[in-house]
């Protein structure tokens, strides 16, 4: 950092515009504590207008274009986050096993559309899509900041890449010096899908890290499709993980399709419900009178 202030002011400045970070002022945060959260660790917890947040210092391990300019900042900054009530979302499909189909697609589309917003909106590529990455707060899905997404208890690059290789393009894993793409993202997105589908995370029984990294390079293992999973939910989320990155569908197109499937599939339940309610309607029901009698009840045409 440049000794003039006002060289700091505009470093700053440019610092959090490029990377879509909002300041707020310290003062404004009421109600603040100090607690342990199963994410963050050690963070102090508050109210910003009426927003329950927590706010935590950056790691000095995180790993960014940016970061020994973002180290001075922490001197004086904090990094805040809206509180996350459910955790991430590993956490919440390991703790949620048995989650209806409309709930999966929920889930799967609102990520779709944070992704969306970050491609289209913000024009950034996110990097380090995820399941840990993925906040659930009330049911409601929040994609951590790319800048501080690797921010959680522990930030070690290797505990990283061990929890999130089914997750990263393969293209990326046979050549680390390639850069990462809106298109590498749609594959972890994929990978998420099939993750919401399954409860855990892909290739979760594999141990050793380093054959799965050559399986998934030399072989193209994938991982089975879930039973009684839908198969426009099937073909959408495959379409995602095509090897030919150029075939694999934009943001936009996912979250389309997802809005599709959900239409969809409320449309079928829907037609179930109504269905039950005539076959209800038409049973003839035993009732019993004042005397234990067993007798039939019938419809107005019976």
């Amino acid at each position: 950092m440049k000794n003039n202030p006002n060289a700091e002011d505009i470093e700053f400045t440019k610092i959090l515009q490029n990377n879509n970070i909002n300041t707020i002022n310290y003062l404004e945060v009421k109600d603040l504590k100090l607690v342990k959260t199963r994410d963050y660790g050690i963070t102090l917890k508050g109210y910003w207008h009426k927003r329950l947040i927590i706010m935590k210092n950056i790691s000095n391990n995180l790993k960014n274009q940016d970061k020994e300019v973002l180290r001075e900042i922490t001197k004086s900054h904090l990094l805040v986050l809206e509180y996350a009530g459910n955790g991430n979302l590993h956490d919440y499909l390991s703790e949620n096993k048995n989650l209806k189909w409309p709930q999966k697609i929920k889930l799967s589309k609102e990520i779709a559309c944070g992704l969306k917003y970050l491609h289209d909106k913000i024009k950034m590529v996110h990097r380090n899509l995820n399941t840990k990455t993925i906040m659930i707060n009330n049911d409601k899905v929040q994609i951590l900041n790319p800048v501080f997404s690797e921010l959680n208890v522990d930030n070690s690059s290797s505990m990283l890449l061990q929890e999130g290789i089914g997750f990263i393009d393969p293209d990326l894993l046979k050549d680390l010096n390639l850069q990462f793409t809106k298109s590498s993202d749609i594959y972890s997105l994929g990978m998420i899908m099939w993750s919401i589908t399954s409860g855990r995370p892909p290739f979760a029984n594999y141990t050793n890290k380093i054959t799965l990294v050559n399986l998934i390079v030399s072989k193209n293992i994938r991982e089975e499709p879930i039973k009684d999973t839908p198969q426009a939910y099937f073909d959408l989320y495959s379409k995602c993980c095509k090897l030919n990155s150029n075939k694999r569908p934009s943001a936009q197109d996912v979250y389309t399709q997802l809005c599709q499937l959900e239409k969809t599939l409320q449309e079928s339940l829907n037609i179930e419900v109504e269905q039950t309610a005539v076959v209800q309607d038409t049973t003839i029901a035993v009732a019993q009178n004042d005397n234990n009698v067993p007798v039939k009840v019938l419809n107005e045409n019976g």
